[in-house]
């Protein structure tokens, strides 16, 4: 399942040379081979949002969570 709104970006917000297809390839190739460690899913009958962290409480995850919070909400604003 590929969306044409599927993208990458780098920590400042700014798009990443990659098509849909490539982004989603990359997130299945990561998810085969790496280690999940927080996932956010969407219910797509009633639009609510809930996102777990697997794994024991961990810096390095909240920083990366932060991070990708910083880059979407410049994607969101249009600054990316």
């Amino acid at each position: 399942m590929t969306a044409d709104h599927d993208m990458a970006v780098d920590p400042e917000g700014r798009p990443l040379p990659m098509t849909p297809a490539e982004v989603r390839a990359t997130i299945v190739k990561l998810i085969d081979t790496g280690e999940l460690i927080a996932v956010i899913v969407r219910d797509r009958t009633t639009e609510d949002i809930a996102m777990q962290v697997l794994g024991p409480p961990s810096r390095a995850v909240l920083d990366t969570l932060e991070t990708a919070v910083r880059a979407y909400r410049r994607v969101l604003n249009g600054h990316g």
